[in-house]
Order: structure tokens, then C-alpha cells, then sequence
């Protein structure tokens, strides 16, 4: 008996060879009909036996193509109509554009296989691809995804490639960007950025390229969403070059390696971390740095425990590292090519404006990225690979969503700033963009929210932005759309987890970092809250200090220390402690800071855990002036892996471990209250190995002082090890304090989101105290828990409160 059924499906369906799956399956069914993209996704008119039919959607349902996802397939029956066989046809942009823009992915092992093979077309063509892997978001213009809305509409194909981009039985039918040395893009090579013509071209360029990374060069390279500036990682003074040339002072640089067995001399690793990093994600992963093994130039990641490497994921990349390595250079610093605070890249006029001549040479191409799109960061936390950085590779990011009943767009906060956009069917989130602290990030943030509306040929209706009134994205978002919904930043962080995860009822949410403003007008940054999609309760904080002379005191940490210590001692008394971060401040200088401490306007305070990082840093001397956001958490986690190696073997480590033990639990039980929970001896607290306790006072904050009391008066602190001491105690205090208020609220899943859970070492305890005593809880595996993710959380409220417009709080 015939049948027809016309199948609609929507998600990643376009780009990845879902037409020609799909058409390899009907021919396999004996099924008549015919396939084509549309703005919403793939439409499918099938023609046959209904058995066969039957068998068809089976599979449709249960394969899939590898980059493919599927989010919803609806079926109709339909009215028989005459047709004898199976074909795809051009795409259809009659309908609402629901489609989803699939992530750029690394090249697939059968091009891999081509790129070598030399009876192959595409024999080391720097841009082989397929519809199993290369670029997507980085050259489409518009949807549906053909190849003349893409970056390659002015590269005709040859007819080699012709043929194989009309045969749906080819892995490149209607892959977008196919193309071979004959027609495609091809590599130029320039001396200076700011030549007009280039040296050399195609194979010669890439050769040119080659000798100057071997003779120590600094280069600028053109990937697929932007440039890299790359040197031999084990040159010392290429990279020291490449540091001033980038304005980056210690900040850990990334390494290619040629391959695994190079990555394997570099770092040691989880399975999941080896997996991740051979994923056609193709990320940048931090591992544990072998101490053995290939050695590195020392300014590559000064003092660091861990290494970020990745693998070459484009065939230019391979087919540099390949060369490299036949001149001995295994290893290349691989970094993001913009001086510090500027955006990434993408075109050769701008490596000349940030760099004009410095360089010994730009390796670029004539395929247009037309989406800056930097590469991913991801490390292994709490058992799962968790997302630092996303872009190349999983981003954009997008979700499935029923209910949208409107176009919404929500623009983030000002660091590590993203864009998230739903419209009816799914909502999604940018890739990062960067600070948007100077013009030129401000203008990639437009242009970035400019895009999506115009891929989906929509307007917002609603807007969704931080409640902080100095963000430049606050600003805009107001200046298009005078119902701006306002939410709170730590509000926003907790809710960029649930989005993930796909929640909207109550949570016990913990939103640690750095700086986010508070509805009432203080920093805030070490909230706990019990919220829900439709607002929060903030149940309990940190205990507030100032920032002396605001923004400064985050670039000088030491003021941070003395404001903590100024809640609690006079100056006199601090003097006298003769702390050495202090040093070198005059009784002037102490005198001033203290007026300036006394002055609210100019010393507001603040409960950000991220600033009680900095505070214990300085006491530690592990920072004096942050070179990043966040290395004073970064230092301390590192410097506590010492602890974790040492104190097993060192009968030493151990005994200052109890001494710090037996005065902190002393001074706690004596001085300090936590609601009934400080109840455990001072042996059990020795057992655990917890030289530190920060308890939960009356007021319900989160108090560092009966910490900060002990450490200054101790007289051990230049003690060999005692950095790594209280690093490690500071961090799992900082733990067990989450699991301890967590115990109040036992009814409720718990949220960690915020820039201070990207600290492996407290995600890590966390979790272990709470998979022990099988608590629910939830933080960002793909949205990241930093102000990447904000935008996301901004959303999720949004598309809860479609008709709402007021102030969220």
C-alpha cells in the first residue's frame, strides 16, 4: 500500500549532509520524493510502500549525520501525487527562519586522509573540507545556509569540484566551502603587514612561513576564524618577543603541538581531557605540565602547574606543524593575535594597525571570515570538561525552546562580554567577543548584535541587560530599546546555569566572582540566593570590606589587604604587623590610604570572593599587580598543588599544617559563631588536613577574619611551603563553607555559576562533599560560569517574562 508523508525537522540540519543522508536513505527504501533546506530547517515529501516509509523514519529518528543535531521532526500524511524517484532541490526561504548555525569544526579524518594522499584533488590544499568538518559560522552571511550567502560566493568551482558538490552520493555535496587549489582561497605571504602585494603565494608562502617560525621569527597566521600570532614554544626569546609585542606580561600562552604523541611529552592528562582534545571541537585544554619531556621556553606559562595545548584543526595547521617538525620545531605558541584589550583579528589591515612592522611576517588568506571566532579553553573539573572560553567549536551555542513567542536579545555584561538570541523554536548563545572596554570591542559587540537579527531577517522586540549603568552594553541595549528589562548580575549568573541545564524551579544558587553591581549599590560578588525564573531572595554574602580607590584597588591588591585589616585594627596596629607587601608604603602613604578608606564614594564596598582572593594573595606576596582577571585565584590554586605533593612525604608540611590548624580552630571556637554548625573537634578538622575554617556569622556573611587574624600574627609565614599551606586551606575552607550553608536549604538543588568556580580545586571539593551525601546540584558545563555566560542567564529570565518589562531584582 503507497503512502506520503511530508517530514519537517529542524536544529543543525544544514551544512552537515543531512540532504544527502537523506537521500542515501530514501534511495536505500526504494522511496520516491525530495529533500531541500528551507529557513526553518530540512523538508522531506517521501513517496512509497508504507512499510518502507515506516523503516525510513526509523532511521531518520535513530541516525544522523556526525555535526547534526535534531531537535524536532513533525510528520503529516499527505495526498498521493505522481513521482518516480528521489531528488534534492533548491532550497526554499519561504518560511520563518528557524534554523540553527552549526559551530566551525575541525577537519574530519577521511580529509585528513586526502590532504596526504597524493592522487588526491585536494592534496595539501591548505582548505580542504567536507560536510563533516571545516568552517560554518565563520563565513555564512545569511541563512539558509548556501553557498551564496557564505564567504566562497566569489570562488567558482572548477569542474572537479563541480562534480562532487552536485553528487548527493559525496561527502561534499553541497558542502558549502569545497573548493581545491584550482578554484578556492590560496595563502599569501607578506614580509611586512603593511605591504600591499605579497612576497609569495599558495605552497611558497607557506614554505616562507615555515623558515621564519624555524629561524626564531614571530609571525602572524590567518586560521579560520581569525588571526594567530605564533612562535617556536621553545624559544626564549621569541616568545619574550611575542609578549611585548601582545603587551602580555605573564598570562599562560597557548601551545599547538605537532600531534598527540608532541601533546603527550607536554602534559599529562584524564582520558576525558584526551578525548576533548583530539574532539573535532578541537579546543584549547589546560593539563597538568610534565615536568619531563619536551621542554618549553620559560616565559611560555611562568610558574604554572598546567599548560594550555591543542592540536593543529585545519589543514593549514597541519600542514605548517608537518613542516615544522621535518626542521625539529614540534611546538608552537599559538595565541590570539591582538595586543592586549583589542579584539581579535581578521583581516591583514588590522595585524598592521596593532603591529605595523614588528612582525617577520603575515601568512594570510583571500577567504573572508565574516565572524571573529577565537578558540575555545576547557579544562577538566569536578569529573566533567567544562567550558572556560566558548567559541571554535561550540559556539554559537543554541538550544531548543518551546514557548518563544517573540525575537529577544539579551547583551551580557562588559567582561568576557557574549550575546545571546531567541526567537520562536530555540534560543542561542555568540561565541565570546572580549571586554568591551575600547572602541574597536565595542564595535565587534554591534556588529555581533546586529547579527543574529539579521541571519533570522527578525527585529528584537525585547531587551535584556545588566542592571550596572557604567556598562557600555547597558548603554546600548537602552539606547535601542527604551523597556529594557534590567537583572542583576549574580542573578544573571545563577540563571545562565539553570538555562543550560534547562531549569526554571528554585535553587540554592552560590554566584562567586569578581565585581557585579548590587541593587544596593555595593560591589557585589560572594552572593548566596534562593531564586527561581522569576526572581531571588539574597540569603547570606561575604563579609564586606572596602575597595580602596575603586578600580585601583583591583590593580593593586595590597589596598585590598588593608582594607580587610582596617575593619578590624587602626593603622598603628598595622604598621606594626611589618607585613612585607607593605614594605614599601611610606607613613604617608598608609596615612592617605586610610582617609581615602574613610570615604564611601571612593571606597564603596564590597562582598566579592574575587577580591577576597586578591586580599590573601597579597598577604601571600603571590601577586602585587595582576597581569589578568583572576590570577590571583589562578596563583593560589597552582601554588596549592604543591601542598597536594608534598605533604604525604614531608613530616614538616604536615606539622605546620596542625600548628595553623590548632590557632585558627582555637581562635574560632572562641571568638566567632556559624549558626550551631562549628561543631567538629579540632583532631577531625586535623584529620581532614583543614588548616582553616571561614565560618558564617550572625548576620548571615561569610566571615574572613578569624583567618586573616591568625595568619598575620603567625610566625611561620616565611616558612618554606607556608604559600602552599594557606592556599590549599583557604580554598577547601572556602569549600566546606559552601557545603555548610548548603545543609540549610536541603530541599533545594544547588547552582554554582561566577568566574571563582572556574577554580578547579573548589569546583573539585565541592563536588565531592556533595556527590558523598547525594545532593543535586548544577554549574556550567558548555555556557561558561564566567561573565561569558551572562547573556544566556539575561535570556532565560527573558524568555520567562515575555510580556514583563519592568526591573528585575
Amino acid at each position: 500500500m503507497l503512502s506520503r508523508r511530508l517530514i519537517h525537522i529542524t536544529g543543525v540540519v544544514q551544512g552537515v549532509g543531512y540532504r544527502p543522508f537523506i537521500y542515501q536513505l530514501a534511495t536505500q527504501y526504494e522511496l520516491a520524493g525530495s529533500v531541500c533546506n528551507d529557513t526553518a530547517g530540512v523538508q522531506i515529501d517521501v513517496q512509497g510502500q508504507w512499510e518502507n516509509i515506516d523503516a525510513f523514519i526509523d532511521q531518520v529518528q535513530k541516525k544522523t549525520p556526525p555535526l547534526s543535531r535534531v531537535d524536532r521532526i513533525s510528520i503529516k500524511e499527505h495526498q498521493l501525487h505522481a513521482v518516480s524517484e528521489f531528488s534534492i532541490v533548491t532550497s526554499d526561504r519561504q518560511h520563518d527562519v528557524m534554523v540553527s548555525v552549526a559551530p566551525d569544526q575541525a577537519m574530519c579524518p577521511d580529509c585528513y586522509r586526502e590532504l596526504h594522499d597524493p592522487t588526491s584533488p585536494y592534496y595539501r590544499y591548505p582548505f580542504i573540507n567536507c560536510t563533516n568538518c571545516g568552517p560554518r559560522f565563520t563565513i555564512i552571511k545569511q541563512l539558509p545556509y548556501d553557498r551564496e550567502f557564505t564567504s566562497m560566493a566569489n570562488f567558482a568551482l572548477c569542474p572537479t569540484c563541480e562534480s562532487v558538490y552536485h553528487d548527493p552520493n559525496d561527502r561534499r555535496y553541497h558542502a558549502q566551502p569545497v573548493s581545491c587549489d584550482h578554484c578556492g582561497p590560496h595563502l599569501s605571504w607578506f614580509y611586512s603587514a603593511e605591504d600591499s602585494e605579497p612576497a609569495q603565494i599558495k605552497e611558497h608562502a607557506l614554505q616562507e612561513a615555515v623558515n621564519g617560525l624555524a629561524k626564531g621569527g614571530v609571525i602572524a597566521l590567518k586560521g579560520i576564524g581569525g588571526f594567530h600570532l605564533a612562535c617556536d614554544a621553545t624559544n626564549e626569546l621569541a616568545v619574550q618577543r611575542l609578549r611585548q609585542l601582545k603587551h602580555r606580561q605573564r598570562k599562560p600562552l597557548a601551545i599547538m603541538a605537532t600531534d598527540l604523541q608532541t601533546a603527550q611529552q607536554l602534559v599529562v592528562g584524564e582520558s576525558a581531557e584526551w578525548q576533548v582534545l583530539q574532539s573535532q571541537a578541537a579546543p584549547i585544554v589546560l593539563m597538568r605540565r610534565r615536568d619531563d619531556g619536551l621542554s618549553l621556553a620559560q616565559s611560555v606559562a611562568p610558574n604554572m602547574a598546567f599548560l594550555g595545548v591543542m592540536l593543529p584543526y585545519s589543514p593549514l595547521h597541519v600542514l605548517l606543524m608537518e613542516a615544522l617538525a621535518d626542521l625539529g620545531v614540534r611546538a608552537l605558541v599559538m595565541t590570539s593575535a591582538n595586543v592586549s584589550g583589542v579584539p581579535l583579528a581578521t583581516q591583514r589591515d588590522e595585524i598592521a594597525q596593532q603591529f605595523g612592522g614588528q612582525l617577520d611576517g603575515v601568512l594570510d588568506h583571500n577567504r573572508e571570515i565574516v565572524n571573529a571566532c577565537d578558540d575555545s579553553v576547557v579544562h577538566l573539573a569536578a569529573g566533567e570538561i567544562r567550558v572556560l572560553r566558548m567559541a571554535r567549536g561550540f559556539a554559537p551555542y543554541s538550544q531548543a525552546c518551546d514557548g518563544i513567542q517573540m525575537p529577544i536579545i539579551a547583551v551580557g555584561a562588559q567582561q568576557k562580554s557574549s550575546v545571546a538570541f531567541a526567537l520562536p523554536g530555540q534560543w542561542m548563545l555568540s561565541p565570546y567577543i572580549g571586554d568591551i572596554d575600547d572602541i574597536d570591542t565595542q564595535s565587534r559587540f554591534i556588529t555581533m548584535s546586529e547579527y543574529f537579527p539579521h541571519l533570522y531577517q527578525t527585529q528584537p522586540k525585547q531587551w535584556i541587560s545588566d542592571c550596572h549603568p557604567g556598562y557600555f552594553s547597558t548603554q546600548f541595549a537602552t539606547e535601542q530599546n527604551e523597556s529594557v528589562i534590567s537583572l542583576q548580575h549574580h542573578y544573571a549568573h545563577l540563571l545562565s546555569v539553570m538555562a543550560e541545564h534547562q531549569y526554571t524551579k528554585s535553587v540554592l544558587g552560590f554566584a562567586f566572582d569578581g565585581t557585579g553591581w548590587g541593587e544596593d549599590e555595593t560591589v557585589w560578588g560572594g552572593e548566596v540566593m534562593v531564586a527561581d525564573i522569576d526572581g531571588y531572595q539574597r540569603i547570606a554574602q561575604l563579609k564586606p570590606f572596602r575597595l580602596i580607590g575603586r578600580e585601583q584597588a583591583i590593580h593593586q591588591p595590597a589596598r585590598i589587604l588593608y582594607a580587610m585589616l582596617l575593619e578590624h585594627l587602626s593603622v598603628e596596629q598595622i604598621r606594626a604587623l611589618d607585613l612585607a607587601i607593605f614594605k614599601s608604603w611610606s607613613p604617608d602613604y598608609f596615612d592617605n590610604l586610610y582617609r581615602l578608606w574613610r570615604s564611601e564614594k571612593h571606597s564603596p564596598y564590597t562582598s566579592s570572593i574575587g577580591r577576597l582572593f586578591d586580599g590573601i594573595a597579597a598577604l601571600l606576596e603571590l601577586v602585587s599587580t595582576p597581569d589578568f582577571e583572576g590570577e590571583s585565584g589562578l596563583m593560589m590554586e597552582q601554588i596549592a598543588e604543591l601542598l597536594d605533593h608534598r605533604c604525604p612525604n614531608d613530616p614538616k608540611a604536615v606539622q605546620d599544617c596542625c600548628y595553623l590548624n590548632e590557632k585558627l580552630i582555637k581562635s574560632i571556637s572562641n571568638k566567632h559563631l556559624d549558626h550551631g554548625v562549628l561543631n567538629a573537634s579540632k583532631a577531625e578538622h586535623n584529620e581532614k588536613g583543614e588548616p582553616f575554617y571561614l565560618p558564617w556569622n550572625e548576620q548571615n556573611q561569610l566571615d574572613w577574619w578569624p583567618m586573616l587574624e591568625v595568619l598575620i600574627q603567625d610566625k611561620t609565614q616565611h616558612d618554606k611551603g607556608w604559600q602552599s599551606q594557606v592556599s590549599a586551606g583557604f580554598i577547601d575552607a572556602l569549600a566546606h563553607a559552601i557545603v555548610v550553608k548548603s545543609q540549610q536549604y536541603l530541599e533545594l538543588p544547588v547552582v554554582l555559576s561566577g568566574g571563582v568556580f572556574q577554580n578547579r580545586r573548589l569546583l573539585n571539593a565541592v563536588a565531592q562533599d556533595f556527590t558523598q551525601q547525594g545532593r543535586q546540584w548544577m554549574s556550567g558545563k558548555v555556557i561558561p560560569v564566567n561573565d561569558g555566560g551572562i547573556a544566556a542567564g539575561q535570556l532565560w529570565y527573558g524568555i520567562h517574562h515575555q510580556t514583563q518589562t519592568d526591573r528585575a531584582n
